[in-house]
């Protein structure tokens, strides 16, 4: 089990890395990070949100039928194509017990890499879609303090303090 960091930490702020480097290391990380999500409760898990400054995701949607409900594992992922709007509340395990509405694309097409360093496609849609445009926008160092103004970063830090205590 990896500790997931809650915001502000400076991590989910910074931009990772890509992968350059696909071994056992990797392979550890990925299946850490599949077993932290898994243990918190979440659908989602970039690897900057454990504090690893590198280009990772893992994400398992239940009812995924696209992708034979396997956890899904994103080295290096670019979202390549976007298609439809939604407005949804989302959560996240770096800001627990926290929801914010937020406009994502319904479908969405998606290069990455596996952990051989093979490169793929995938296209995606409803929850899935969402879950990956969070989990890219976190190894793009962008959350959701990112798209608040001032008075919203300071009612989150407030919400942020009672929550985890800080």
């Amino acid at each position: 089990m990896l500790k997931v960091l809650t915001w502000p930490h400076k991590c989910l702020s910074t931009k990772s890395e890509p992968v350059m480097v696909f071994n056992d290391q990797l392979k550890q990380l990925v299946a850490d990070m599949h077993a932290t999500m898994l243990a918190s409760n979440g659908i989602g898990l970039a690897a900057n949100q454990v504090g690893v400054l590198q280009r990772v995701i893992v994400a398992n949607v239940p009812g995924t039928t696209s992708l034979n409900n396997v956890p899904l594992t994103l080295i290096n992922p670019v979202v390549v194509e976007r298609d439809g709007e939604l407005v949804g509340k989302e959560g996240c395990l770096s800001f627990p017990s926290i929801t914010y509405e937020m406009s994502r694309a319904i479908s969405i097409t998606v290069a990455a890499q596996d952990v051989t360093g093979t490169y793929f496609e995938i296209k995606v849609e409803g929850l899935l879609a969402i879950c990956l445009q969070h989990e890219i926008d976190h190894i793009d160092g962008i959350t959701w303090a990112n798209k608040l103004g001032k008075l919203g970063q300071q009612m989150l830090a407030k919400k942020m303090r009672k929550i985890v205590g800080r």
